[in-house]
């Protein structure tokens, strides 16, 4: 995904994951990141009223719903076809 092809081009990998497991935290000093565990549902209606606004964030949530709502597809375009 690139978030904004006008000024320079940012090209964003987005990946998702199940069945992972939480470990404790190493942080930086300077570091304030605290986990937050949501299920997807209240994931997408975040990003729906824009309590979610990163946009790629946002596009991993309601991708991630459409693939549980139609199921996986194997055949899927690679970024290269799909231009």
């Amino acid at each position: 995904m690139d978030i904004d092809t006008s000024i320079v081009r940012c090209p964003v990998w987005l990946f998702a994951a199940r069945g992972l497991r939480f470990v404790a935290a190493h942080q930086d000093s300077t570091e304030d990141i605290r986990r937050q565990t949501v299920p997807l549902d209240a994931a997408v209606n975040m990003v729906m009223d824009s309590r979610v606004t990163h946009a790629p964030s946002c596009v991993l949530l309601l991708k991630a719903r459409i693939r549980e709502t139609l199921g996986s597809h194997d055949e899927r375009p690679t970024a290269a076809q799909s231009r």
